[in-house]
């Protein structure tokens, strides 16, 4: 009998839909239960990641973290269900770099989101200005290499689609698609994904 699988996610964080796009692409959502959590209230993160982070992975005994591992071991869990979706063993060399790509956007993205809660007189013009700076220059080269990303939906193509729905919903004074044009045609096209549409960010 398959023991299901557990998914511990929050529903604001762009890793935790990474992994939540993924299962449904891949088709085990039977197998995969999510379990939503709040990580400022709740100790179940720490039960099964020390670092205190999601998205977390629960199988039987093992406890699996970071988004990309966790993509990367759904994506290998009886692949005879689904098609296979992305492979790190097997992939390109630009693929993976994409994988960096998005992640760093997310990345930077999460920074600028910490540091606009601080209270005003204690945010940093220089922090803003940096990250701010690192998101544009990776749109600016996701937009160079759009015909990459218009060939399939996979991990790379995932999480630079979850980047830019946190930047949304996150940091929508960013404004990307005004200055983005292919990169905002193709994310309006993905986003209308069944994956996508199920995941959408959702405050707690």
């Amino acid at each position: 009998m398959v023991v299901p699988m557990r998914l511990i996610i929050s529903p604001t964080s762009p890793y935790s839909r990474k992994a939540r796009v993924l299962l449904r692409e891949k088709g085990l959502e039977a197998i995969v239960t999510e379990v939503i959590t709040n990580v400022y209230e709740s100790n179940l993160v720490t039960e099964y990641n020390p670092l205190g982070r999601v998205p977390v992975l629960k199988d039987q005994s093992l406890n699996i973290y970071d988004s990309i591992i966790i993509c990367q071991y759904l994506n290998n869990y009886q692949p005879d269900i689904k098609k296979s979706i992305y492979s790190l063993s097997n992939s390109t060399w630009e693929d993976q770099i994409r994988v960096a790509l998005a992640d760093g956007i997310i990345d930077s993205a999460l920074q600028l989101v910490i540091e606009s809660r601080r209270p005003i007189e204690y945010q940093s013009s220089m922090i803003i200005e940096r990250h701010t700076a690192h998101i544009l220059r990776g749109l600016q080269a996701c937009e160079e290499q759009i015909s990459e990303y218009k060939i399939k939906f996979d991990i790379p193509e995932i999480g630079l689609a979850c980047a830019l729905s946190y930047l949304n919903f996150r940091l929508p004074n960013i404004n990307w698609g005004s200055k983005y044009h292919e990169l905002y045609e193709w994310f309006e096209k993905v986003k209308q994904y069944k994956s996508m549409k199920e995941t959408e960010f959702t405050i707690l």
